[in-house]
C-alpha cells in the first residue's frame, strides 16, 4: 500500500479531517514533506502529494444500483430462469 494507505482522494479527504495535528506530523515525516503551518496548512501540503504522487491513477467510485428483479413480472421471470441457468 502507497504511504497513504489509499489510492481515493476521497478516502484520503476523510483521513485526514479525524487526524490530530501530530498524526498529520507524523504523516508528513514518513511522505518526506516538511510539516510546518496550521493544521490547515499540512492538510493542504499533504492533499497536493497525495494528488501529484497519484496523478493517473486516482481511482473514482461508481456507485452502480443493485439490479432488483421482481419473480411475479413476467419479465423479470424469463431473466430469473436465465441466471438461474448459469
Amino acid at each position: 500500500m502507497n504511504p497513504f494507505g489509499t489510492s481515493n482522494i476521497d478516502v484520503f479527504r476523510e483521513r485526514l479531517n479525524e487526524m490530530a495535528i501530530v498524526d498529520l506530523q507524523h504523516m508528513c515525516e514518513n511522505i518526506g514533506i516538511f510539516a510546518s503551518g496550521s493544521r490547515m496548512q499540512i492538510k493542504e501540503k499533504l492533499l497536493r502529494e497525495f494528488k501529484s504522487t497519484n496523478k493517473g491513477s486516482i481511482s473514482m467510485l461508481i456507485n452502480n444500483p443493485a439490479l432488483i428483479l421482481d419473480p411475479t413480472n413476467p419479465k423479470h421471470q424469463k431473466t430469473l430462469k436465465i441466471l438461474r441457468e448459469i
